[in-house]
C-alpha cells in the first residue's frame, strides 16, 4: 500500500493505471463521489467501497465480482437514522 500525499488530477494520471485497488469508503448518501473512482475502475482496479452514487454505477458496469461492498447502502443509512429499521453490520 502506498499513500500519495499530494494527490491531484495531474498526479492521478500516473497513479490510476498502476492501481490494483481503489478504496472509496464514506458514509453512503453523505458524500459526493467524483470521477477518480471511475478512472481507477476503468484501469482494472478492484473497487472497495460503499454502495452509493458513482460506486453503484461502477458495480453495475464491472460486475459484483469486481466490487467489494462495505458498510451500508444510502437507503439503509437513512432508514437507520429515521429509526425505521435495525441494520446489523458484520
Amino acid at each position: 500500500m502506498v499513500f500519495f500525499p499530494d494527490f491531484n488530477v495531474r498526479n492521478g494520471h500516473h497513479i490510476y493505471p498502476a492501481a490494483d485497488l481503489s478504496e472509496q469508503i464514506s458514509t453512503a448518501g453523505k458524500e459526493a463521489s467524483g470521477t477518480g473512482n471511475m478512472k481507477f475502475s476503468m484501469n482494472g482496479a478492484l473497487t472497495i467501497g460503499t454502495l452509493d452514487g458513482a460506486t453503484s454505477r461502477i458495480r453495475e458496469e464491472v460486475g459484483a465480482e469486481n466490487f467489494l461492498s462495505l458498510r451500508l447502502t444510502a437507503e439503509e443509512v437513512f432508514e437507520l437514522k429515521a429509526g425505521v429499521t435495525t441494520v446489523v453490520v458484520l
